[in-house]
């Protein structure tokens, strides 16, 4: 198994993490690991075309050096703040404001992008 499906795999593992987590209505949890997904499909796509990745939770960031398409990026952006608001108690985040419409669209937005780095990697 090459090194990009390895992040690949990872990144599959925590998108059912979330799931079950949604499941659990425990969307702090359940961003966290779609945040984390989309992170670790992101940095498989840049080890398959570079070689490596930097090593940042910048979720947009990291699109753009894989050379996403805008679709991509934006999902990003809504999920990338998600790393520091559930990982900080300190980080302004109301969990209480966030519906189960909400989680499952972050969620689904997480299985968009291993879905788009699958096709990515598999070039």
């Amino acid at each position: 198994m090459s090194e990009s499906q390895k992040w690949l795999e990872r990144a599959s593992g925590d998108l059912k993490d979330s799931a079950y987590n949604l499941k659990g209505k425990r969307f702090r949890t359940a961003l966290f690991l779609a945040q984390q997904a989309a992170e670790k499909a992101l940095k498989a796509v840049l080890i398959k075309k570079k070689g490596k990745f930097e090593r940042i939770h910048d979720l947009v960031k990291l699109a753009k050096e894989a050379e996403a398409p805008e679709s991509i990026i934006s999902m990003t952006a809504a999920l990338s703040p998600f790393y520091l608001q559930m990982r900080y108690p300190d980080a302004e985040f109301d969990e209480t404001e966030l519906s189960a419409a909400a989680a499952n669209t972050l969620h689904n937005y997480a299985k968009e992008i291993i879905k788009w780095a699958k096709a990515e990697i598999s070039r």
